[in-house]
């Protein structure tokens, strides 16, 4: 008869057992109730251990937002439950952008989760012929949860590689997603879509995003999978600041038009464009410049100039 000591709980036991065929027996402390997984039909993964919770994937999201779970920011432990991007469309780890839930209640799409370039503002209820819309904002938490009326209507958000926030749909019909929601509505919103030295255009093409004169994509894998956010490289490089130049060319800019100022820009105070151009000339790591004799912290778009490996 074999003598055990349990746990006030329940939880666990202590006892003697003799692994395999050995004749020594050796003291051991095992748990009474293994943890069970079970997946839901809301396609959330949950880890119990007796009647406790101990796990469950809806509160580690990766790029997709299902209805009934939470989009949420525990202000107590300061936690988030947010989205965040694949690398690409072949590769599921961390990429650039992201989708949180701010303290104050709204939700952000950022970059590098730094820059923020789209905002829901606040949320508030809403009403819906076919959603749910649950936004709770109290002492402990704040977050937002949704579901559908009609059960057998399969859908998801995700934050896409493209750092737009979409809503899928999956049709019976044509047996794939199809997209019900983009925002931003436009592409080229999303800050560093192209990546540095990219250009984005908002006319419509089969690929929205190019490189500058001068310059070629960093890794065209990635551009092959419309994941654009690796950015560009110089073909050849600079003259500023290159030691080994065996020329005695200099560097000048090109005028680009309809360009929008870096978030880590530097304002100065200027008297004339020529005098701006001739500072960021004489500055290695300085490799863009933009005058404007009005308001120069008006971040909007506007002429742009670009150092490229044109020389004189």
């Amino acid at each position: 008869m074999s003598v055990t000591v349990v746990s006030s709980g329940g939880k666990f036991e202590m006892g003697f057992f003799k692994p395999g065929n050995l004749s020594k027996y050796y003291i051991g402390i095992c748990t009474i109730k293994p943890v069970v997984a079970i997946l839901g039909d809301d396609g959330n993964l949950i880890l119990n251990g007796g009647s406790h919770l101990l796990w469950q994937s809806f509160d580690h999201p990766s790029h997709t937002f299902l209805p009934g779970a939470k989009l949420g920011y525990n202000k107590r432990t300061n936690t988030k439950q947010a989205l965040t991007s694949w690398t690409n469309s072949e590769d599921p780890s961390p990429g650039l952008f992201s989708l949180e839930m701010e303290p104050n209640g709204r939700s952000v799409d950022r970059l590098n989760k730094t820059v923020e370039y789209w905002s829901t503002g606040p949320w508030s209820r809403k009403s819906n012929p076919t959603h749910n819309f649950t936004y709770i904002n109290n002492t402990d938490e704040v977050y937002f949860s949704y579901y559908f009326f009609n059960p057998s209507v399969v859908s998801r958000f995700i934050i896409d590689v493209t750092g737009e926030l979409k809503q899928l749909m999956w049709l019976n019909s044509t047996k794939q997603w199809n997209t019900f929601f983009v925002q931003p509505t436009q592409s080229c919103d999303v800050y560093g879509y192209c990546g540095a030295y990219g250009v984005c255009s908002k006319i419509s093409s089969t690929r929205l995003c190019d490189c500058l004169p001068g310059f070629a994509p960093r890794s065209n894998k990635d551009w092959d999978l419309n994941s654009f956010s690796s950015g560009c490289e110089r073909k050849s490089s600079l003259n500023c600041g290159n030691a080994s130049a065996i020329t005695l060319e200099e560097d000048k800019f090109r005028m680009h038009s309809h360009m929008r100022l870096s978030v880590d820009n530097h304002i100065r105070t200027i008297g004339s464009a020529i005098e701006c151009e001739s500072t960021c000339l004489n500055n290695c790591s300085c490799t863009a410049y933009a005058f404007d004799s009005k308001q120069l912290s008006n971040l909007g778009w506007r002429p742009f100039q670009l150092a490229t490996t044109l020389r004189k």
